[in-house]
C-alpha cells in the first residue's frame, strides 16, 4: 500500500443519479474493462496513506489472496469494494460508493450482498474508533452495527491510527486477522503496520 490498507470506509461524495429501490445489487469481480473505473473511484476516495498501490491489488487477486469487485445496481457501477482472506476469514478492506449516488442506501445494500457472496466467510472490518469530536466516526460504527456487524472487544492501531474491529458472520480473532495481514502484505510489513492493543482473546 503506499503504507497500507486502512479501514473499509464508506466514502459517499456528490450526486444525480437515481436508483430505483427495487434495483437488484450485485456484486461481480473486476475485469480489465473494469480497471479505469475501479482505479479512478480508488484514488479519489482514499489518500495515499490509506492505500495499498494498485499493482499489488492486482496481483494478490491473480495469487486468489483478493478479490477486487465491482458493486452494481442494475447494469450501473455504483460502487468499488476490495477484499483479502486467508482461509474463511475475510477483511473488508475498502468500500468505495460513487460519487453519482450520495444517498440512496448503496452502501445498506451492499452488506447483504457481501454477506451473501461469501457465505462461507466470517467477515472483518476495522473502524477508527468513535470520538465524540469527530462525529463521522459515531455515525459510521452506528451504521454497520444497523446493518449486522457486531463489536469484536478487539482495538488496534493501524499506521498509527486507533482502530477497532467488527465482525459479520462469525468472531475473527486477533491472530486471524493478523494472518490475513501476513499472507498480503508479508509478515515484515504487517509488524510494523498493524499493532493490536487490546483484546479479550
Amino acid at each position: 500500500m503506499s503504507r497500507c490498507s486502512i479501514p473499509a470506509r464508506i466514502i459517499i461524495i456528490a450526486t444525480k443519479l437515481q436508483f430505483k429501490k427495487e434495483t437488484v445489487m450485485t456484486l461481480r469481480r473486476a475485469e480489465k474493462k473494469d480497471y479505469k473505473y475501479v482505479k479512478k473511484l480508488y484514488r479519489e476516495a482514499f489518500p495515499l496513506i490509506e492505500r495499498m498501490p494498485f499493482s499489488m491489488r492486482r496481483r494478490n487477486q491473480e495469487k486468489g489472496k483478493t478479490d477486487i469487485l465491482v458493486a452494481c445496481a442494475g447494469s450501473k457501477p455504483c460502487a468499488v469494494v476490495i477484499t483479502s482472506w486467508n482461509g474463511d476469514a475475510m477483511l473488508l478492506s475498502y468500500l468505495a460508493v460513487d460519487p453519482a449516488v450520495r444517498g440512496q442506501g448503496i452502501g445498506s445494500q451492499i452488506i447483504p450482498a457481501l454477506a451473501q457472496r461469501y457465505s462461507d466467510k466470517r467477515i472483518v472490518l476495522e473502524i477508527e474508533k468513535p470520538d465524540e469530536k469527530k462525529p463521522e466516526t459515531v455515525r459510521r460504527k452506528n451504521f454497520y452495527l444497523r446493518n449486522g456487524l457486531e463489536e469484536t472487544d478487539i482495538e488496534i492501531t493501524l499506521a498509527g491510527v486507533p482502530m477497532e474491529l467488527l465482525t459479520l458472520g462469525g468472531k475473527v480473532s486477533e491472530a486471524e486477522y493478523l494472518d490475513i495481514y501476513r499472507e498480503t502484505i508479508g509478515s515484515a510489513l504487517t509488524s510494523l503496520l498493524v499493532k493490536i492493543k487490546y483484546s479479550k482473546w
